[in-house]
């Protein structure tokens, strides 16, 4: 990551900026489809809508072309927007789907997976157990793994890595090596106020710190903005990410040693912030966020 930092800091405020007014409409200035990041590699930039808002965030999908089938990485917020990728999937092979990757357990990346029929399903262990308890039925997972496990699947090498909680509780990484893509899901969101609501802020950090030890170039999110962005542009939004996650958990983390309560943390959290607190969907995520992070650092932290 510290070469990069030289690179990329002068234009972060940039980066904060243009995604601010990026996010984009459904159906204005948005609309799902597939994005080319490699020969054979595309992410998939689906909706998921916001109650009482007209802009919606972007929930991102990895799709891994293969002579032997297809890899999908998330399966989007619900049957319809899956049968919709699927569709953009079938307009670039004639491959059929051979693995769907559950790399977060939350609704918006898995209410999609029953449009996928019996392709075999890859999770983290413990995502799979919160999946089983959702109240909205889908196929779960058939495969599980601890900690990491590879696929090999047409030539192509896919590494899936569970570096301790960040988003969620079993969270994964899918690194392609031969390719130097990662797909970091719900570990990264991108020109979008980071989502801390399992309490997760100081072992998200440690995730993110092991994420950009990875010998990729591309560094794709789970949530936010893809299309048009380089390379560099992701990279710079990573760390962006990175720095949003620890300032939720430092400004936190000072209110409580303080002895501060959450209703005085929260009515100071946006000063505390600064410029994060101007990013896209700041309103809808904070109050969990924060309530979360307090929770965790006061002692009542989940275990890992």
């Amino acid at each position: 990551m510290h070469r990069y930092r030289v690179l990329t800091a002068a234009f972060l405020c940039e980066l904060v900026t243009s995604t601010l007014l990026a996010q984009g409409k459904l159906g204005v200035d948005f609309e799902p489809k597939l994005i080319p990041i490699v020969e054979g590699i595309y992410a998939y930039e689906g909706p998921l809508a916001i109650p009482g808002r007209d802009d919606v965030i972007r929930t991102n999908s990895l799709i891994v072309l293969t002579d032997d089938g297809v890899v999908v990485v998330d399966g989007q917020d619900n049957v319809d927007e899956a049968e919709r990728m699927l569709a953009a999937i079938a307009s670039v092979t004639s491959q059929p789907v051979r693995y769907l990757i559950n790399a977060s357990p939350h609704g918006d990346h898995v209410n999609g997976n029953a449009a996928f029929g019996d392709v075999e399903i890859v999770a983290q262990e413990r995502a799979r157990d919160q999946m089983s308890e959702s109240r909205t039925p889908m196929p779960l997972p058939s495969v599980v793994y601890a900690e990491r496990m590879t696929l090999h699947v047409g030539g192509k090498t896919l590494e899936l890595h569970h570096f301790g909680p960040a988003h969620t509780v079993g969270d994964t990484v899918v690194y392609l090596p031969e390719d130097r893509v990662a797909f970091l899901s719900e570990v990264y969101f991108n020109g979008i106020f980071t989502s801390l609501g399992d309490g997760f802020a100081a072992h998200h950090l440690e995730v993110l710190d092991a994420v950009e030890k990875l010998d990729a170039d591309w560094f794709i999110p789970g949530h936010g903005l893809i299309d048009g962005q380089s390379a560099a542009e992701l990279r710079a939004g990573l760390e962006k990410y990175h720095a949003n996650v620890k300032a939720v958990h430092d400004a936190v983390a000072r209110h409580v040693a303080a002895g501060d309560s959450l209703e005085k943390t929260m009515n100071e959290i946006d000063a505390d912030l600064g410029e994060f607190a101007e990013l896209p969907f700041y309103d809808f995520l904070k109050q969990r966020t924060v309530e979360a992070t307090y929770e965790a650092l006061s002692g009542r932290e989940k275990s890992k």
